[in-house]
């Protein structure tokens, strides 16, 4: 086995930059490659909130938490779009959107209206938080 200290200058640096290019690269993380495709945390929630007037008074809901994985952000605020107008117009939300499997959470009798949701399928994940209600 050959030590380190006994290959040419050169050669040693070149070990020690790959080495180092190896670390910086598992520091950054996972590629970025398929981030086009696919998104793995928080997404965007501006102009995600929503209101209207009846009778005198408005009523708003605003999306306040957004997580994909496995889905893309635009899919994973298509689809918290949908649910927050559902809440908003007192609407059922439908068990599935876009292929998945979507759960709201009501907020206890006397408790601030936040509603928590997921939407699931294989290798897709979506939770998300909206404030406000109709």
């Amino acid at each position: 086995m050959t030590s380190l200290r006994s290959l040419p200058l050169g050669r040693r640096l070149g070990i020690v930059g790959a080495l180092l290019a190896s670390a910086v690269a598992i520091a950054a993380g996972p590629s970025t490659a398929g981030a086009a495709t696919r998104s793995t945390g928080r997404c965007g929630v501006a102009g995600l909130d929503f209101s209207y007037a009846s009778a005198g008074a408005t009523y708003g809901v605003k999306v306040v938490g957004l997580r994909a994985g496995g889905v893309k952000c635009s899919a994973a605020r298509s689809l918290v779009d949908q649910v927050a107008m559902d809440l908003l117009h007192g609407r059922h939300v439908p068990k599935r959107i876009a292929g998945l499997a979507v759960a709201v959470h009501q907020p206890c009798a006397g408790c601030a209206p936040q509603y928590t949701g997921t939407a699931t399928a294989t290798h897709k994940r979506v939770t998300f938080v909206i404030a406000g209600g109709a």
